[in-house]
Formats: structure tokens, C-alpha cells, sequence
């Protein structure tokens, strides 16, 4: 039955990108209020220590109201590979398909308007990888991304490649011909540089990595542009930005999930006195890292 739905899935994703001849979209078309969720595996996941992503998005665009869910994890795979186990069945009772069941659990409470994914670097590792294997994942790419658009049929996706590394250029190439299929934009982000300036190893971005990211996202999205440019700290932009932002942001320093949300009351009193909570309890919930002292007044 599996095999059954992963072909329909692929004719249903090829039906839509072909009937007219392939293209991607131009730009994205957000809306005053959207939300938007970060999907993937590791890519996705250690982008909420920095916060490059959500801080471009909701920079170039302050009058919208951004709301950002990090639904990043570790090694996962678009058949939610990661997150299985996280049912209250017992370890080693679950079905088969329990990482795909609690995938889209997830995605089904957050409702996103726009989702952002990045998979790809974690089935690139899997050993051996064989014809079989990429088949597979844009099997199960596309199968994920027709799930989504039955949750929410106006949703709205950004793909990501991987980050250049050994085995991930087929990944990439698939992506982007699934990108292609649904109409949606593709990011490259495989030409950032393999050096330590940019990756804490081979296979990770370190901060100025997710920095570089998103500005390709930002040229790519065709958004306007903004003075959270590179050149100035996150200290110092923070600061500012938050004095002006009575919505929901996130700022480099602060993970996604502590990000705070107050559309309803646009106090500015009231604003300044969440965002210093919710550094404080960054500071302590993040004992010893770099990204929290970054913000200490």
C-alpha cells in the first residue's frame, strides 16, 4: 500500500509542475500575518542557536506579522526518520511508520502558511547509498510535501539544498526538480564555501554560515533590502530592532521555541519587558553559550 501511495504522490507532484511546462516560482507572496515553519533535518535544527533565518525575514518585512516554528531534527528524513519513538507507546512496540505519524502530528498543530525545508545532508550519509536510496527520498520528499498541502492547500515552500558535501549533489539535484514540480522556490545553498569561516565541520554551518544562508534566501526570495546586513552585530541590531517591533521576532542568541508572539497588544512597554524575560530565561536555560552572552546588556 506504501509503494502505491509513494507513486501517487509522484504523479500527483509531476501532474502539477508539467501541465503547463516546469517552472519555479518568482517570489514568495506573504500575506500581513503568516506562519512559517523551518523543516528538516540538522540544517534546520542548529539554525535555531543562531537565527540568521528569522531575523532576515522579519527584517526586510516589519510591518508583516512573522511567526517562526523550528520543526528542525537531527539526522531526520523526510519520512521523519528522527522523530520516531516520540509516541507514549512503548520503545520498540511502535509501527513501522511511527516517525512519519508524529512528522505530521506536528505539522498538522502548527498549520503553516510557508514552509521552509531543508533535508537532504543526513539520507546523503546513509551508507551505501544506492540508486534505490535517492529514489526513495524523492519519493518520500514528495510525499511529505503532498501532505502538507492537505493540511494547508494555500501553503506556500521554500526548498533548500544541502550544504556541499560528499554524496549530497544527486540529493540536490533532486530537490530541485521536486521544487520545480510544485511551482515553489529553490534555494542553492551548496556553493558556501567547505572552510572553517563558515562550517564548524563538514557537514555544519557554524553562525556566519547561517548568516550567508540567509542572505542567498533573501536575494532568492527577491525581498527588499534591509539594515540587518552582516556588517553590523546581532548585539547592536537586537537592541534597535526591538524598540521598533511591537509583533512577534526572533533575534540571533534566542532558539525559535523561546520566541515570543504578542500581535494582540502592541504595547511598547510591554514589548521591552517580554523580550528582557525572555532573555533571562535564555540566559538560563543556555548556561555556557556564546550566542547568550552575545545579547548581556
Amino acid at each position: 500500500m506504501r509503494k502505491i501511495s509513494i507513486l501517487t504522490a509522484v504523479l500527483f507532484s509531476l501532474t502539477l509542475g508539467w501541465v503547463n511546462g516546469p517552472s519555479m516560482a518568482d517570489e514568495l507572496k506573504l500575506g500581513d500575518t503568516e506562519r512559517i515553519v523551518l523543516l528538516g533535518d540538522g540544517l534546520i535544527e542548529q539554525e535555531q542557536y543562531h537565527g540568521w533565518i528569522e531575523l532576515a525575514l522579519t527584517t526586510t518585512m516589519p510591518e508583516k506579522d512573522l511567526k517562526f516554528r523550528n520543526l528542525g531534527w537531527n539526522g531526520d528524513t523526510p519520512r521523519g526518520a528522527s522523530r520516531f519513538g516520540l509516541s507514549l507507546v512503548q520503545a520498540g512496540y511502535g509501527n513501522e511508520d511511527e516517525g512519519w505519524k508524529q512528522l505530521k502530528k506536528q505539522i498538522e498543530m502548527v498549520k503553516p502558511t510557508v514552509v521552509v525545508l531543508g533535508y537532504g545532508m543526513a539520507s546523503s550519509l546513509e551508507t551505501p547509498v544506492s540508486d534505490a536510496t535517492k529514489r526513495e527520498f524523492a519519493s518520500d520528499y514528495t510525499e511529505l510535501v503532498v501532505a502538507i498541502r492537505e493540511i494547508n492547500p494555500k501553503v506556500q515552500f521554500v526548498f533548500l539544498s544541502p550544504i556541499a558535501s560528499k554524496g549530497t549533489g544527486t540529493f540536490s539535484e533532486s530537490i530541485k526538480a521536486i521544487a520545480v514540480a510544485q511551482k515553489s522556490l529553490f534555494v542553492d545553498l551548496s556553493t558556501i564555501p567547505n572552510d572553517s569561516k563558515f562550517r564548524q565541520d563538514s557537514i555544519h554551518l557554524n553562525s556566519d554560515g547561517y548568516r550567508e544562508a540567509a542572505k542567498r534566501i533573501c536575494k532568492t526570495l527577491k525581498l527588499p533590502k534591509s539594515d540587518w546586513t552582516p556588517a553590523r552585530t546581532p548585539k547592536r541590531f537586537a537592541r534597535k530592532f526591538c524598540k521598533r517591533t511591537f509583533g512577534g521576532f526572533t533575534v540571533p542568541g534566542l532558539p525559535t521555541w523561546l520566541t515570543f508572539l504578542d500581535s494582540a497588544n502592541r504595547s511598547k512597554a510591554r514589548t521591552r519587558s517580554r523580550f528582557r524575560n525572555t532573555m533571562r530565561w535564555s540566559k538560563k536555560l543556555n548556561q555556557g553559550s556564546r550566542n547568550c552572552e552575545i545579547l548581556k546588556r
